[in-house]
Formats: C-alpha cells, sequence, structure tokens
C-alpha cells in the first residue's frame, strides 16, 4: 500500500507555493487545505467511477 499511497501524493500534491497562501494565512495550513481539497477530488471521481453504470 505504501507505494500506491507515494505514487498519489506524487501525483495529485504539487509542491508548496508561497503565492497560493494568503497573507498573513499558516502556510502549513494553506498546503495542507490545497493537498486536501486534491485528495478530495480524486476521491470523488474514484467513487464516481466505481458506481458507474458499467453498461454504459
Amino acid at each position: 500500500m505504501e507505494v500506491i499511497f507515494q505514487q498519489l501524493f506524487e501525483n495529485f500534491c504539487f509542491p508548496y507555493d508561497p503565492e497560493e497562501a494568503s497573507e498573513g494565512q499558516d502556510p502549513v495550513r494553506a498546503y495542507g487545505r490545497c493537498a486536501f481539497e486534491a485528495g478530495f477530488r480524486l476521491a470523488v471521481r474514484l467513487t464516481a467511477a466505481c458506481l458507474a453504470d458499467p453498461d454504459r
């Protein structure tokens, strides 16, 4: 499983960009939120793909 997590992390979690954080925002939380959003979008896409009608 660790190999899968490593591959997902490298493909979906981008490097920290200080320009993405708002002024005065904690950079760790800002990056964490961006990484969480990317992971959540991936989870929703995977769920939708798994629940899709295979006959379509």
